[in-house]
């Protein structure tokens, strides 16, 4: 996937090619620290704890779980659930490419509010009677990706509506908890960009970004760190790290298949810096959470 710098941000449907299923649920079982690093997804991650307790981590939100809580996340929103010491927890997570689903039915000039909506919807983990509407739409979902019919991708694509409708109506209500970025108008888009785009290197250079952001190259990189605590290069390497070190638990590919897919060109340098974050090699990692 290329991608060609503009001086705005193009909306999910212009940088993406979005392929069936757009719906997909597992059972698994969530042991301690089974998760180390935040991840993010291009779908929504939807969860229903079944049994256990333990710890869900959005953004830089932390969140206390237990038996018959949900999980909203949105789309390309950084998160990792663990469970607490001694405890497996059970959950049931939902895999929703709402974007993908709904621009099957919409018209084209329909796709960026719903664009929109998807970067500006809710986020967190919550008793079902927090959100009823939200928690009965999530339920009503799980319970259609049981069933096969002649009507299952009409009941999912008003469902997933629905979800997104309501998702997008609470709004970021945590906004008081998060990082300061996440309040800045001119900086956070540059946080999501880098999120989406980490892997290619033209797209990285700190020029760019600060062409985007709209300031000169200086003030950018000053703004950067007093926002995110952090330096542009720092905040890169971690975010491609975080992606390594989920494709190292999740995917067969190889290491070097993975350091380039994470937008590192040389393998030695991403086997130091992985090892300094992590203190182990990516094969040692992968050998012990896989």
């Amino acid at each position: 996937m290329k991608f060609t710098i503009n001086p705005t941000l193009p909306p999910f449907y212009e940088r993406e090619n979005r392929t069936p299923p757009y719906i997909s649920y597992v059972r698994h079982e969530l042991y301690p620290f089974d998760v180390i690093t935040l991840h993010c997804h291009k779908h929504a991650e939807i969860g229903i704890c079944l049994e256990g307790s333990g710890y869900n981590y959005i953004e830089n939100r932390i969140y206390r779980f237990q038996t018959g809580d949900l999980q909203y996340v949105s789309a390309y929103t950084p998160h990792l659930a663990t469970s607490d010491k001694g405890l497996i927890s059970k959950w049931i997570w939902i895999s929703v490419d709402i974007l993908g689903l709904l621009s099957c039915h919409l018209k084209t000039e329909e796709l960026p509010a719903v664009s929109s909506m998807i970067e500006n919807s809710f986020n967190g983990t919550f008793h079902p009677d927090e959100h009823k509407k939200l928690s009965k739409i999530i339920y009503e979902l799980y319970d259609s990706l049981k069933k096969t019919d002649n009507l299952t991708s009409l009941r999912e694509f008003f469902l997933v509506g629905e979800l997104l409708l309501e998702a997008h109506s609470i709004g970021d209500i945590d906004s008081k908890n998060a990082p300061t970025y996440k309040k800045s108008l001119s900086l956070y888009p540059i946080i999501l960009f880098i999120r989406k785009n980490y892997w290619d290197k033209n797209a990285m250079k700190e020029e760019n970004l600060a062409k985007l952001s709209k300031y000169s190259v200086s003030h950018f990189r000053f703004l950067f760190k007093k926002e995110t605590g952090v330096s542009v290069q720092e905040f890169i390497l971690q975010t491609r790290l975080s992606y390594a070190a989920y494709s190292l638990k999740s995917e067969n590919a190889s290491v070097l298949d993975i350091a380039l897919n994470s937008g590192f060109g040389n393998i030695s340098y991403f086997n130091r810096a992985f090892a300094k974050y992590y203190h182990c090699s990516p094969s040692v990692y992968r050998k012990e959470n896989k």
